[in-house]
């Protein structure tokens, strides 16, 4: 998942530039106003979890994510351009609250917190340069579809993992007070 999310982003201030027209100073201010309005996410992320339950509530954040960073890669228009980037973001840390909240749960030594977070160093890592190649190759259009496609395929054993989250806590005698809370 970071590979896809962080290997498109350090290519959104290029992508906003060439293909929306923005000046260096506009796409740069964009980006910084979405990572910190993105903030918004880790608050929203565990609310909606605990209103609308763990799976739904991962659903909703990952397909929204996917839509708005496909959107992002894909648009030749500044306005659309900044709330793509504003939205990803916000679901991005969602998701990310959400995710390492269930791996506490299933592992509250915290390990599985910890290799999660090594395998997040690794995808940033790769991410960057698997992105450039398929941009170079490729083109946005291609890039734009091969994104939606990885962050899809890496989503099941996320949200599985938020369901076992779920389950481990319920298993603790703490379970949700709502049935929609269980998935």
């Amino acid at each position: 998942m970071w590979a896809v999310t962080q290997g498109a982003w350090s290519y959104a201030s290029v992508l906003g530039r060439q293909h929306t027209g923005m000046s260096h100073s506009a796409v740069s201010a964009v980006l910084a106003i979405s990572s910190v309005v993105a903030l918004v996410g880790a608050v929203t992320g565990p609310v909606a979890a605990r209103r609308f339950g763990r799976m739904r509530s991962m659903a909703v954040f990952t397909t929204a994510q996917v839509l708005a960073m496909a959107a992002l890669v894909l648009t030749r228009e500044p306005v659309l351009f900044t709330v793509a980037a504003v939205l990803w973001q916000t679901c991005q840390l969602a998701v990310l609250v959400q995710i390492l909240a269930a791996a506490a749960l299933i592992d509250p030594t915290g390990r599985l917190v910890a290799s999660l977070s090594g395998a997040g160093a690794l995808g940033t890592g790769i991410g960057p340069l698997a992105v450039g190649a398929v941009l170079d190759a490729a083109g946005a259009d291609i890039l734009g579809l091969v994104l939606a496609l990885g962050t899809f395929v890496a989503s099941p054993p996320l949200v599985k993992m938020t369901v076992a989250g779920t389950e481990a806590l319920a298993k603790r005698g703490l379970a949700p007070s709502s049935a929609a809370d269980s998935g």
